[in-house]
């Protein structure tokens, strides 16, 4: 069985700078990139 609907290129709203927006879209593909990031730091500085 294929999935039937292709995946959706989010497209920027309207008043919303590029910037902003790219932010937002690579915090999409990567949630809490810099919270993971955070925590091995932490648990890497306790461990050593």
């Amino acid at each position: 069985m294929t999935n039937s609907s292709p995946r959706r290129t989010p497209t920027k709203p309207p008043g919303m700078d590029d910037e902003t927006f790219a932010r937002l879209k690579a915090e999409a593909i990567a949630p809490y990139r810099g919270l993971r990031r955070f925590m091995y730091a932490a648990f890497a500085a306790s461990g050593a």
